[in-house]
This record gives C-alpha cells, sequence and structure tokens, in this order.
C-alpha cells in the first residue's frame, strides 16, 4: 500500500524518518502532519482547577500519567521513580482505559486511577498537577505530552521515538528507567524549574497550530 500511494502521511518528524527506514521509501514522500492541542486545553492562572480536582477526586499534590494502561506506557517504571524519591504526599495518579494486563499494572504501581475522564476534566487535571509524566518507551507523538504543556504543566516526557520532538524546550526530557525519571522529575519538583516550565510549555505547545 505504501508503495502504491502517492503520498505516506506522519504524525511527526521522528515517525516519518523511522517510516522511510523501516520501508525503504523516498522521504520525500512522506508529509508530516503534527496534531496540535484542543481549546480546552489551556492554562489556568486563577488557580481554580485544583479546587475542582480535590473536589471531584481528593488529590492534592500527584504526579499525572495519561493514555491507556499498557505495558507499553511503562507505569511501572513510573512508580519506581516515584518510590525512590520518597516525596512524602506525592501520588501517582493515573487516567485511562486499560489494556493489556492494565488492572494488573495499576495494583502492582499502587497508584491512583481514575479511569476515562471528559476533556474539561482532563484539562483540570492537567493544570493542578505538581508534575505530568509520560515515560512511554515509544510513541510515535505524544499527545499528553502536548496537552499538558499547553495547560501550563511541568512536564516530564521520555527520550523515545517521537517525544523529545514534541517536548523541545518545554518539558524536561529523560531516559525512561526508573533513575532518569526520578532525577527528572526531582528536577521538575524545584519550585524555579516548575514555573520555567508552566511558562515555557506554553510556548512550546502553541508551536503546534492547524497550520504547522
Amino acid at each position: 500500500a505504501v508503495r502504491r500511494a502517492k503520498i505516506v502521511l506522519a504524525v511527526s518528524h521522528s515517525e516519518g524518518a523511522q517510516i522511510a527506514d523501516a520501508l525503504d521509501i523516498d522521504p520525500a514522500r512522506i508529509h508530516v502532519v503534527r496534531t496540535y492541542p484542543a481549546p480546552v486545553f489551556t492554562p489556568d492562572p486563577s488557580g481554580a482547577a485544583a479546587a475542582r480536582v480535590h473536589e471531584r477526586w481528593g488529590l492534592n499534590r500527584y504526579v499525572l500519567a495519561v493514555g491507556d494502561i499498557h505495558p507499553r506506557k511503562n507505569i511501572g517504571a513510573l512508580a519506581q521513580a516515584l518510590k525512590q524519591l520518597g516525596e512524602p504526599g506525592l501520588e501517582l495518579a493515573l487516567v485511562g482505559r486499560p489494556a493489556l494486563g492494565g488492572e494488573q499494572i495499576v495494583a502492582g504501581a499502587n497508584a491512583r486511577w481514575l479511569g476515562r475522564v471528559s476533556d474539561e476534566e482532563l484539562a483540570d487535571l492537567y493544570r493542578a498537577a505538581t508534575v505530568v509524566a509520560v515515560p512511554s518507551l515509544y510513541e510515535g507523538f505524544g499527545l499528553p505530552i502536548l496537552e499538558a504543556m499547553a495547560c501550563g504543566a511541568p512536564t516530564v516526557a521520555s527520550s523515545r521515538g517521537a517525544m523529545p520532538e514534541v517536548a523541545g524546550e518545554g518539558a524536561i526530557v529523560a531516559d525512561p528507567t526508573p533513575d532518569a525519571l526520578a532525577d527528572a522529575i526531582r528536577e521538575a519538583l524545584d519550585p524555579t524549574v516548575a514555573d520555567r516550565l508552566r511558562a515555557a510549555g506554553p510556548v512550546q505547545a502553541g508551536t503546534f497550530t492547524p497550520s504547522a
């Protein structure tokens, strides 16, 4: 199908390069069409999101991970990273539907599983998060990184696949291992770094537009 097609679409430059290499096709035939954050994902200067999140889920300080609960999402490594940090009162909150072995992954991570939520609820969860972490072993794009940055959340992203391309200067990029993730989250918890990320995230997210 790829060889017959006039053009091939990819959602990131990283994915496009991998397609060209894996299928041995001319990179010029690959057109990158990147997604962009929905309008609901914006910062919350008022701070009201934190109160809504506390009222809805009882969460205060938490690291948020968003996506299907699947081994590729590397939630176990994230849970180990938080255990290494030993930060008092810092919970792991998960949003997403269960995939392969999802229930066992959640149980092993000792996490708060919020299930599926609306976009409005998700935006509040991003805004109120202490840190948003995307520790996946691979992503062709990494939409939660983009949404989190658009909401002004301090964000830690895996160094695999297209995630560094999405994160740019708006997030901390780290190897998806417990040690590296722990170091990155520790860095993001620093108030000065957190403030920098809250400012840089929306700027980086703003480079993803319908015409970009």
